[in-house]
């Protein structure tokens, strides 16, 4: 979920970064970014440089930019592994309102307990080859 992230600007200036790469204008992003920040639960880092986040905040950063639209197809990389409970189940009902709105999620893991609460459908690839196919 941190994919894109520049390490060496602030988390708040990688928020208008990104969002400006997906195509947000300044006012936009502006009214989003809050909501962002509050999603991410990292208020007072989120003017340091990422560098210096630890894999659960960027992860939280990552996760909090990309929900803001309704993707048509989001990748996570074992982002849900890093965090509290709390945080865990903030991205569950963001993960499952998703799904209600059509987008489609692709949910990397090795824990089986996420892979039960978030997939519909799973596919056990190992070493290269499609092992396992289910619903």
């Amino acid at each position: 979920m941190s994919a894109g992230l520049n390490p060496n600007l602030t988390g708040r200036d990688n928020i208008y970064q990104i969002c400006l790469y997906l195509g947000y204008s300044i006012r936009q992003i502006k009214r989003i970014e809050k909501q962002i920040i509050e999603f991410a639960e990292i208020n007072g880092f989120i003017d340091e440089p990422v560098k210096n986040y630890s894999a659960e905040m960027k992860a939280r950063l990552g996760f909090a930019i990309a929900i803001q639209n309704t993707p048509n197809v989001l990748i996570i990389d074992e982002a849900l592994s890093v965090g509290d409970a709390n945080f865990y189940g903030k991205c569950l009902n963001e993960i499952n309102r998703l799904n209600q709105l059509g987008s489609t999620i692709i949910f990397i893991s090795h824990s089986l307990a996420q892979i039960e609460a978030v997939c519909q459908e799973t596919i056990w690839i190992h070493e290269g080859k499609i092992k396992q196919r289910g619903a």
